[in-house]
């Protein structure tokens, strides 16, 4: 797994629990620390970019939360395709 992608799950976990309010400053500086990353084994540095990418995340779902129209773009696949006879 990469760590985006463990970043976009804590922050799930973090928006379910939360619900999109106002993360906790002891729980903020634990993510920027690294302590609080799933990929445990890795060194400090690429600890503390998955924790700066969670809280990230999180409030880019918290805005998506507060508001009606979804911000960020679609995906658009770009893949060419065989066109059907």
């Amino acid at each position: 797994m990469t760590i985006q992608e463990n970043a976009n799950k804590n922050a799930q976990v973090l928006y379910a629990q939360h619900k999109g309010g106002t993360l906790p400053e002891e729980t903020i500086e634990r993510f920027k620390s690294g302590e609080y990353a799933r990929f445990s084994e890795g060194n400090p540095k690429d600890r503390k970019k998955e924790g700066k990418l969670t809280l990230k995340a999180y409030a880019a779902m918290a805005e998506d939360a507060r508001s009606d129209v979804y911000v960020h773009k679609a995906h658009k696949d770009n893949t060419p395709r065989l066109s059907l006879r």
